[in-house]
């Protein structure tokens, strides 16, 4: 990651807003500065990307998650600065990387809990309709089909098949 184009643009574009460092970088890769301010031409922005590529070298320490980050060259003040710069980029990319994977998480999470009250919501729903459908049946061992509790209780049966939450 830490040698891809993306992190070695992204040092550029930082670069180009310290003038002093940015002076010193282009003079280590004997890059000719731009007169009165004008940007880099896209030779000179492609020819800058590719050194800084060529001049990092990314370390992982065993059995950590610590990294070494060197960029070798002549200026020793132009290759900190740019070891330090890609240390700043690349967790840059990992805090971004890790908020859209915290993101997509989330997203995830809010679907399966969505879906688990639905599922929650129609079992509840089933659970008073055979509640309703026993204490029918209990009814009817006791009073006749006319009888009005045995009447009202089938038409909470009847509003409950009518009126059920999509899916049941």
């Amino acid at each position: 990651v830490l040698k891809s184009k993306l992190v070695a643009e992204r040092m550029a574009e930082l670069a180009g807003r310290d003038a002093v460092n940015f002076h010193n970088v282009l003079k280590c890769f004997r890059i000719e500065q731009p007169k009165n301010g004008a940007a880099l031409t896209e030779g000179q922005r492609a020819a800058l990307i590719a050194s800084i590529q060529g001049t990092l070298e990314l370390e992982g320490m065993p059995k950590t998650r610590i990294f070494r980050i060197s960029a070798t060259g002549g200026n020793k003040e132009a290759v900190a600065y740019l070891a330090n710069l890609a240390a700043d980029v690349f967790v840059e990319i990992n805090r971004q990387s890790e908020l859209t994977n915290s993101q997509q998480l989330l997203l995830t999470f809010t679907t399966k809990i969505q879906d688990l009250k639905d599922r929650l919501n129609l079992s509840q729903f089933a659970l008073q309709k055979i509640q309703l459908e026993l204490k029918l049946a209990d009814m009817l061992k006791v009073y006749e089909n006319k009888h009005p509790e045995v009447i009202k209780t089938r038409e909470q049966i009847q509003q409950r098949g009518l009126s059920s939450p999509a899916g049941a």
